[in-house]
């Protein structure tokens, strides 16, 4: 089997500084920080057709719950983590996390 090495690798996803080992791998960490009323907004912006009442209680008693606890264990690690404000808009939040990539590279 070959092997090949690549300079850049994106693992994407709501877990993916779970793993220990693939988190000791990553030499850029992200965070894409975001606060309840603006993640509520999004979900129900996602999924226009739900019943508001009953997304808003579960966004507060499950989903909010959970992300918390989640960012909690990860921040807890003692390797950093970059802090992007995901309130910001799309375009902004691209435009930070390529900045922090590209600069990634400057450094090496």
């Amino acid at each position: 089997m070959m092997r090949t090495r690549h300079d850049v690798v994106i693992v994407e996803g709501f877990q993916a500084f779970y793993d220990p080992c693939l988190f000791r791998l990553m030499s850029l960490r992200l965070w894409l920080d975001i606060d309840e009323p603006t993640a509520l907004r999004r979900r129900v912006r996602k999924h226009p057709r739900s019943n508001l009442p009953h997304m808003q209680t579960y966004v507060h008693q499950t989903v909010w719950p959970h992300h918390l606890a989640y960012k909690n264990l990860v921040l807890e690690r003692t390797t950093p983590i970059d802090m992007i404000d995901a309130t910001q808009s799309q375009a902004a939040v691209h435009q930070d996390a390529l900045a922090r990539v590209l600069s990634l590279f400057e450094r090496r």
